[in-house]
Parts: structure tokens; C-alpha cells; sequence
């Protein structure tokens, strides 16, 4: 495992509570996002990421999620598109 996907699973064991600090975390993990048509999609290799991006977004903006998981050759990626 990689440097960058040790610090991406222990930032999302952080138990963040405040609603500011949970719109930054949730900016974090949309910065990467890519956008087709009307909707946004982020994958991540690790599923976890997904989880908690899908679980902020339906908690803080009520927002409908959909999951998606891309394989491509020697990588699986899991993805939420809004």
C-alpha cells in the first residue's frame, strides 16, 4: 500500500462533527471529481473514501447517490456519481 492511501484511510477515521469541518472534508473529497453532464463522479481505489463521500453528501445535502465500480487491468475502482 501507498504512502498517499495510508494517510487517505486514516483521514477517514477522523470523526469530524462540526458542519464547517464537514463541508471541508467533503471539498477534499471532491476536488478530484470528474463531471459529465449534470452529475459529478469520484472514484477511488479505496472504497472507503466512496463510503464516507456517499454518506456526507446524503447527511448533509440529502443528496441521491449512485454506485459504480471500474476495473481496469491490475486496478479496481469504486466510484459515486451525484
Amino acid at each position: 500500500m501507498s504512502f498517499s492511501e495510508n494517510i487517505k484511510k486514516e483521514l477517514i477515521e477522523i470523526q469530524v462533527k462540526k458542519n464547517c469541518c464537514k463541508k471541508a472534508f467533503l471539498l477534499g473529497l471532491l476536488i478530484n471529481s470528474k463531471k459529465n453532464n449534470n452529475s459529478f463522479t469520484v472514484y477511488s481505489i479505496i472504497k472507503e473514501i466512496t463510503d464516507k463521500l456517499e454518506e456526507l453528501l446524503t447527511k448533509q445535502y440529502s443528496a441521491k447517490c449512485d454506485r459504480t465500480i471500474l476495473i481496469k487491468p491490475g486496478k479496481k475502482y469504486y466510484g459515486v456519481s451525484f
